[in-house]
């Protein structure tokens, strides 16, 4: 049985002949099939990220999550079970309505915004924070990219902008703390493999994509991925790397191996650039649980603002880095492969796009496409519920990656 119905939105424009993209048609509304009383209700709801310039009044000694130049209107909860808690702005689809046309009339009518141009960033299916059996709430989060007017709490709530911070997550409704995920992530992933790399290579590489236009490498993060390397050998690397990198751009990924000790990585996992670690799916290992409990407290007590991440290929493999109290409890995910690589051989059977899509609405964290996927792709993922896209050869810094990132944001955007 498949759980959750996918109705293809990227109809055709019938004046102009293009592709639609994710939000100009109404979403699914109704039911997932199950079995009698099993049957789940899908509501739809629209979150609005809306930001703008800092202000000459916001501190300056606050370390950002996303972009150190902006700030973010949020307000307060005003009734139910999370009354009191912060939340980004939004509100339910209506019947017949487009997430896009949704988006702006919530906004309207919450925050007095007119919102002229907007793209998706993440979808997350998160049970009913009333605790109702049998409902899922399906939030669209939208980036918005233009808007006028001048905010304020239409519905008598408090509203204010805000140089919000990753700790501040922990006073936001739950599903709005992965939204801070996200934020501190890049929509494109790009693995470059260092284990034939020199240290001067690597920071040559990561000093072409400080050379991309800067809204481009600020929608990017880079794993710096081990692929091979013994523990040693690796952090020896990033730090002789990194010494000679002090730039905080692009973001970047550190992997997590056995016998890798914390300590020798110091000034690694405290570099500007460095917003996360990552775990290849071989840490489910059974014999590997001591090392990594070890590895996870140590992070915790040590490096508690650096994400993690997870390499995974299967449902039980996500659940288990994601959702399990005696897994990873990563932030975020890497699932893969979509389609067979084309750079590479593979011995397992590809997902497919209905299964990927299956598997992903399996954990509310942003979730990276992987396996022989291309920024082309985006469009089709964004519509399958998917945050960003992964790649090696595909993604790596140049005009012609660049040209594609613009490509892809103009294809997503929706203009009133």
């Amino acid at each position: 049985m498949e759980l959750f119905s996918f109705k293809k939105v990227k109809k055709m424009d019938i004046e102009s002949g293009k592709e639609q993209p994710p939000g100009a048609q109404p979403p699914t509304h109704g039911y997932i099939q199950g079995k009698g009383d099993l049957d789940t209700r899908v509501l739809h709801v629209l979150v609005a990220l809306i930001s703008r310039p800092l202000s000459s009044q916001s501190s300056s000694d606050v370390d950002p999550i996303w972009n150190s130049n902006q700030e973010y209107l949020i307000a307060v909860r005003t009734d139910g079970p999370c009354a009191g808690l912060w939340e980004f702005p939004g509100g339910k689809v209506e019947a017949d309505e487009s997430l896009y046309d949704a988006l702006c009339r919530e906004i309207k009518e919450e925050v007095g915004v007119t919102v002229s141009a907007a793209a998706p960033l993440l979808t997350i299916d998160t049970p009913s924070v009333k605790k109702e059996k049998n409902i899922i709430i399906r939030l669209h989060v939208w980036n918005v990219t233009q808007w006028s007017g001048e905010p304020y709490g239409a519905e008598g709530q408090p509203v204010k902008w805000s140089r919000i911070t990753w700790d501040d997550r922990q006073h936001f409704l739950p599903p709005n703390r992965h939204m801070f995920t996200a934020l501190r992530l890049g929509e494109a992933l790009s693995l470059l493999n260092v284990n034939n790399l020199q240290a001067n290579e690597i920071a040559e590489s990561l000093n072409k994509w400080q050379q991309l236009n800067p809204e481009i490498t600020e929608k990017c993060v880079i794993r710096l991925r081990a692929n091979g390397l013994d523990a040693q050998d690796y952090a020896k690397l990033l730090g002789h790397t990194l010494a000679q990198y002090d730039s905080a751009l692009p973001h970047l990924l550190i992997d997590m191996l056995p016998d890798l000790d914390l300590g020798t990585l110091d000034a690694v996992l405290k570099h500007p650039a460095v917003i996360g670690v990552h775990f290849p799916s071989w840490w489910q290992k059974t014999e590997l649980e001591s090392q990594r409990k070890k590895i996870l407290k140590d992070l915790q007590a040590e490096y508690p603002s650096l994400l993690k991440g997870a390499s995974c290929h299967s449902e039980q493999e996500l659940i288990w880095a994601c959702k399990d109290e005696q897994g990873l409890k990563a932030e975020f995910y890497c699932l893969s492969p979509v389609k067979t690589p084309n750079s590479h051989p593979i011995t397992e059977q590809p997902l497919g796009w209905t299964a990927w899509q299956h598997i992903n609405q399996k954990v509310e964290n942003p979730g990276y496409a992987m396996g022989g996927l291309t920024l082309a792709d985006g469009v089709e993922l964004k519509a399958r519920g998917s945050f960003g896209v992964a790649g090696v050869s595909e993604f790596q810094p140049s005009t012609q990656f660049s040209e594609q990132m613009q490509a892809l944001a103009h294809q997503l955007e929706i203009r009133s």
